[in-house]
């Protein structure tokens, strides 16, 4: 959990949530990021090499994905459960490329409109072109 908090503080993101072997870290939730889709794609960069590095987490190959969209981010629930979350169209596009990373073999899979937001930034190729239809099609 330490380096996922380095990454994201060093690309200003935040860890939102640890659920077994996945984690949501998000950028321009919490507070304002300029160019926070390619935060994003830094820190994923940034989290796979500094994994790779440690001996520990040699072994460990971690499966990374970028979605950029709107969401609605703030405390959900009920008055008896009540949890800070990001919902909405990108995260099930997230969600569908974190999947799709073990079904490929890839590292990091970004989304469409993280491509739109950091092209010519970061070097990338398209490993597959999937239909991911979701309640709004312009997110992702």
């Amino acid at each position: 959990v330490t380096v996922l908090e380095d990454v994201g503080k060093a690309t200003k993101g935040t860890v939102q949530s640890l659920v077994g072997d996945r984690v949501i870290l998000s950028w321009n939730a919490a507070s304002a990021v300029a160019a926070h889709a390619m935060e994003a794609c830094r820190a994923a960069l940034m989290l796979r090499d500094t994994l790779a590095k440690k001996s520990e987490f040699s072994a460990v190959r971690v499966k990374v994905a970028v979605g950029t969209g709107s969401a609605q981010v703030g405390n959900i629930g009920s008055k008896a459960h009540l949890s800070f979350s990001i919902v909405g169209p990108v995260m099930l596009v997230t969600s569908a490329l974190c999947k799709l990373n073990a079904f490929l073999g890839t590292d990091i899979l970004i989304s469409s409109n993280t491509w739109r937001d950091v092209k010519g930034h970061f070097v990338a190729k398209i490993v597959a072109q999937v239909d991911m239809s979701c309640s709004d099609p312009t997110e992702g």
